[in-house]
């Protein structure tokens, strides 16, 4: 039996006006609409073939910028190829030896570590650099889509249930290892947030882990990526997590409970409220009542706190309001 699932483009084609993602540091906000986004996709999905990169190879994607690993993973998609996604706190090398990708593409730092500690040598034929800076040499990604003259063309999108992403496990309950996830997981996944969540056509979701900005925009949600130390999370600046959820008036939050700590501990600290926030999901840790208690304090009332249970194979596999842990 064949198996159809809705390609990435089909998925952003609607209100094209309308925000995808919004990438936050330091005070400035990079912001992408939706008809941007796809346009910009399928301008990369071109490079990437003009690159050499096929239906079927397995590309590591290494960059801490949300648009770059959101537009580039999704043109890999667009493509046929599959992306490969890598902790960073995970034994990259060991992964990348796993895996055996046939593309590296990534900022010049990913770069720069690749060559220096041999990450993936016998099997990366084709390196790509995301970003402006000038360093290291090698054949770059477009930065900006072009403006005006033809539209790229629309590339067809695999259309069957091949594999669509690899993500690789952190490490942090044993060896890191890379699950994958077919168009119909992916599709499975998407459609148990939907529930999860019940998207509403105003929402803002700020995404407290990279990979979420994935997939935000495919939910149909405006998704803000905060500069978190993806690295070590706990240490991340608190003003760079509270001052764009105040900025864009984020709705839903998505976030580990070391980041949520950090928020719950700046507002108390500063005398802040959070009046815009419905929903809390945290993942990737239990959640505390004392850590909910914190949160409760600074959200409405009415604000729903979920604890999800899930894995980096599965997510989410079950979820649990902070009333109804608090009664267990």
């Amino acid at each position: 039996m064949t198996v159809t699932v809705p390609g990435i483009a089909a998925r952003l084609a609607d209100r094209p006006e309308a925000v995808a993602l919004v990438e936050s540091r330091g005070g400035t906000s990079r912001t992408t609409r939706r008809g941007e986004l796809v346009r910009r996709c399928h301008h990369l999905a071109e490079a990437l073939r003009d690159a050499g990169v096929r239906p079927g190879h397995k590309a590591v994607v290494m960059t801490r910028d949300a648009h770059d690993l959101t537009a580039v993973s999704y043109a890999l998609g667009i493509l046929g190829a599959v992306p490969v996604l890598i902790e960073p706190r995970a034994e990259v090398g060991r992964c990348l030896r796993d895996v055996a990708p046939d593309v590296f593409i990534g900022e010049p730092l990913a770069h720069l570590g690749r060559r220096a500690l041999g990450w993936g040598r016998p099997h990366i034929g084709i390196s790509l650099v995301t970003g402006p800076a000038p360093l290291p040499p090698g054949r770059r990604l477009p930065t900006r889509t072009p403006v005006g003259g033809a539209p790229p063309a629309r590339l067809p999108e695999p259309d069957g249930d091949g594999p669509a992403l690899i993500a690789f496990t952190s490490g942090s309950t044993g060896r890191p290892k890379g699950a994958e996830y077919h168009h119909s997981t992916l599709a499975g996944q998407l459609d148990a947030l939907t529930a999860l969540i019940g998207p509403r056509p105003d929402d803002v979701l700020l995404a407290g882990f990279l990979p979420v900005a994935l997939l935000g925009p495919l939910l149909g949600l405006t998704t803000v990526a905060p500069a978190v130390n993806h690295l070590a999370p706990a240490r991340t600046p608190p003003g760079e997590l509270v001052a764009p959820m105040l900025r864009h008036r984020a709705t839903v939050v998505l976030a580990s409970p070391a980041v949520l700590t950090l928020i719950a501990r700046h507002c108390a600290r500063h005398g802040v409220t959070l009046p815009s926030v419905r929903q809390i999901l945290s993942f990737g840790a239990p959640l505390r009542l004392r850590l909910v208690d914190a949160l409760r304090r600074a959200v409405p009332d009415d604000a729903e706190i979920l604890s999800v249970y899930g894995a980096t194979e599965c997510l989410p596999v079950s979820a649990i309001g902070d009333h109804e842990l608090r009664a267990s």
